[in-house]
């Protein structure tokens, strides 16, 4: 019992440092030896960890949660799950919120530049008449300013690679 102990013990210091010098099928090997050496003691504390290095190591087609229960067993040569950066929106919905955000960060430009009498007359805040009002909506147009750059960052955060499958 105290080798098996002893064993679990040095692979589980073992398999990793493999890992980190390159020597993958031997960090297997060790990390193997200590999985199985944890969960024949009952030591659990160290397991989640070991096998999330034992699973990520390339070639390993065998995923573990982090309670120690296979998740997916894949045969080698399969192609690994896409990344979640690939695009999951239809491309109408980045395009949109481009537009939105460029159109909005124009209107923010015209609220700062033009005075109350000078804005077109379907802008919020358009005051005309003969007396001139000659102040700017800054407050429409730091609105306009934020909303458009959100647009534009939701457009960013909704593009994503096309899925090429």
């Amino acid at each position: 019992m105290t080798t098996t102990r002893l064993d679990a013990d040095a692979a589980r210091f073992l398999g990793p440092i493999a890992l980190v010098v390159g020597a993958f099928d031997l960090g297997a090997d060790f990390l193997a030896v200590a999985v199985e050496g944890l969960r024949t003691e009952g030591r659990l504390g160290h397991l989640p960890r070991l096998l999330t290095l034992y699973s990520s190591m390339a070639g390993s087609g065998t995923r573990y949660s982090p309670t120690g229960h296979v998740v997916v067993r894949q045969p080698r040569g399969t192609p690994m799950p896409k990344p979640s950066s690939v695009r999951s929106t239809p491309v109408v919905i980045p395009v949109l919120l481009g537009l939105l955000g460029v159109v909005l960060i124009v209107v923010a430009v015209v609220y700062f530049t033009k005075t109350a009498s000078g804005l077109p007359s379907f802008f919020p805040g358009h005051e005309g008449g003969k007396n001139g009002i000659h102040h700017h909506h800054t407050k429409h147009g730091i609105l306009a300013l934020v909303l458009g750059i959100l647009a534009l960052i939701g457009a960013w955060m909704t593009a994503g690679r096309s899925s090429t499958s």
